[in-house]
């Protein structure tokens, strides 16, 4: 009996875990949008989300202690109010949060983001609330003096309030999302992009669910009645060999595929669309988000985003040494195909789908002198003449789309700088190798993707004589859209030296070969610093810097998981070469 309630405790603590979890990206999802992109029902659902999540975590710290309670007695005594406790009432939604949970939230709010003046009010409506049910009037709790339906929806009202003061940022954040809860306001095009993430079918049946587990889950002693029933069932062979279905990545897999098809569920950082697309969950937050030119939200007056700031550095760095710098933000899958996400109809979707503040930050950027060349209407183009532009199971653009934008850049770097490449054209010789592969995406989401999925195939076009030329006037900065289609690790080709990528196509069109330093993942700061770090007389030998940077990491919000970090350049020169005296003899 014993270890049976053990195992259901833990079993309980698992499932309070995964819902934690789940409506915990729900709950982010809302209160990291930025002005304009949150509707009120997306508020509401986010509210409630964060709300339910809380709760589940104090159940998960309850059937972990129940666990060691039933295993050994005499070790824990502590009493505790969470899941456990049925809910019969609005008002009864009280009894529990009275206790440790709003500790725990508290504690978990500041080390998140800091101590800010809303959680303080945050803690101070709930202060309130305590003081207020322990009023007297004629003997009896002022708070129960009240009718029960207005008890109930007080009740509600003040933890909803309490709660949506902790999760916010600061004040402005919390007065921005309490304007949300009340009116639709002015909404951007990005509102249908975070509703399509947060209104999918799973989302809906696990608030559903939440909602029923509250009112309608027994209590511990009624648990442990029922445990004492299964001392002569085997559970822990029935829980071990659950335990190894879900752990198999063939079982895994035809599971997450029912889930994204059936119920539109991804994970591990993506989200399925329709028809098959896929799409990595950083660009559709950094499309919905605060951007970079918002003010920022929280209470201890940080940027919001070291994107312009390192930017306008470099870019300064460069001119100091006589060196223009030219920008090209490659655009996000989800700016092209967002009728992929929000089930609208191709053919409406003439026009990109940008961030609010992506077009400003854009112009800011080149009012302070600085280069910036947008290929997303350029891809657009592309996509109208029915060529693909990104791969639908991969986060990278295709070889069509590569090879259209390295033609325009070096149309409009002849155009710009004409001195910086030759007029003669570059002869080189050219192989077409077919590849093909799942993608990162669908790599990410399904253990075995070719369980459920097909793989893509594309035909590139390679240039083995064109190999990098650290002499080159010419230096191209990047990451992952400069290194795919020549770099085993980032899919479709199972070798180097293809030298089918961005750089051979853009070495072609101008005629020159190219320096190139790309890092994989490291196109924001990596390669500031490694270009950086040079002997200086190198640095200066160049006449054009192109950097290709994703726009995802440039909208996204400070705080993300983005490398913005400063590059200092190194003052240094190259050290005189040293030549080996002749040897007799030799």
């Amino acid at each position: 009996m014993r270890l049976a309630s053990v195992l259901v405790y833990l079993a309980l603590a698992v499932i309070c875990l995964v819902f934690d979890l789940h409506l915990g990206e729900a709950a982010d999802l809302p209160f990291a949008a930025g002005a304009g992109s949150l509707s009120a029902n997306a508020a509401w659902v986010g509210l409630f989300a964060f709300a339910f999540q809380v709760w589940f975590l104090a159940g998960l710290v309850e059937f972990v202690f129940a666990a060691f309670k039933a295993l050994r007695p005499a070790l824990v005594k502590i009493p505790l109010m969470g899941l456990s406790y049925r809910a019969t009432s609005f008002h009864k939604l009280w009894e529990p949060w009275r206790s440790w949970i709003w500790g725990v939230v508290a504690a978990l709010m500041m080390f998140q983001q800091g101590l800010n003046l809303a959680l303080l009010a945050g803690l101070l409506v709930h202060a309130l609330m305590l003081s207020l049910e322990r009023s007297r009037c004629k003997g009896r709790a002022l708070w129960h003096t009240w009718p029960g339906f207005f008890a109930g929806i007080g009740t509600l009202f003040v933890l909803l309030i309490s709660l949506m003061l902790m999760r916010c940022a600061g004040l402005r954040h919390a007065l921005q999302f309490a304007r949300a809860l009340i009116s639709q306001g002015e909404l951007s095009e990005t509102t249908l992009l975070l509703n399509a993430q947060l209104f999918t079918d799973f989302n809906v049946l696990l608030m559903l669910a939440s909602t029923a587990i509250i009112f309608a889950l027994p209590p511990l002693s009624s648990l442990m009645e029922i445990t004492g029933r299964w001392k002569r069932i085997p559970a822990a062979i029935v829980l071990l060999a659950f335990a190894l279905c879900i752990t198999l990545p063939s079982v895994r897999t035809r599971v997450q595929g029912w889930m994204a098809n059936g119920l539109g569920e991804g994970g591990n950082g993506v989200v399925p669309g329709t028809d098959g697309w896929l799409f990595d969950q950083q660009e559709l937050r950094a499309l919905a988000s605060a951007g970079p030119l918002e003010p920022n939200l929280g209470a201890r007056g940080a940027p919001n985003s070291k994107a312009k700031e390192e930017i306008l550095a470099f870019a300064r760095a460069l001119k100091e040494r006589g060196i223009p710098l030219l920008l090209i933000p490659v655009p996000m899958k989800a700016s092209l195909y967002p009728e992929a996400l929000t089930r609208s109809d191709p053919d409406d979707s003439e026009a990109p789908l940008y961030h609010a503040s992506q077009p400003a930050f854009y112009e800011q950027l080149a009012k302070e002198g600085i280069d910036v060349q947008d290929i997303t209407a350029a891809l657009m183009q592309l996509k109208k003449r029915h060529l693909d532009v990104f791969f639908k199971q991969d986060s990278h653009w295709t070889p069509e789309a590569m090879q259209e934008i390295a033609r325009a850049v070096a149309v409009h770097v002849r155009k710009k700088y004409p001195g910086v490449i030759p007029n003669d054209p570059l002869i080189a010789d050219a192989r077409a190798p077919e590849v093909a592969g799942y993608g990162d995406l669908a790599e990410r989401l399904y253990p075995l993707p070719g369980l459920v999925l097909e793989e893509e195939s594309k035909i590139l076009v390679s240039f083995p004589t064109l190999e990098n030329d650290p002499q080159s006037s010419i230096c191209l900065l990047g990451g992952d859209d400069v290194r795919i289609f020549d770099d085993p690790d980032l899919g479709y080709v199972s070798t180097t030296g293809i030298h089918a990528s961005f750089t051979q196509h853009l070495a072609l069109y101008c005629g020159e070969r190219i320096d190139t330093l790309a890092v994989n993942g490291g196109a924001t700061s990596a390669v500031r610093k490694a270009f950086a770090s040079r002997f200086d007389d190198v640095v200066k030998a160049k006449k054009l810097v192109i950097w290709l940077v994703p726009a995802r990491d440039l909208m996204l919000p400070g705080g993300a998981s983005v490398d913005w970090s400063s590059a200092p350049f190194n003052a240094q020169t190259s050290p005189p070469e040293v030549l080996t005296p002749m040897v007799p003899g030799r």
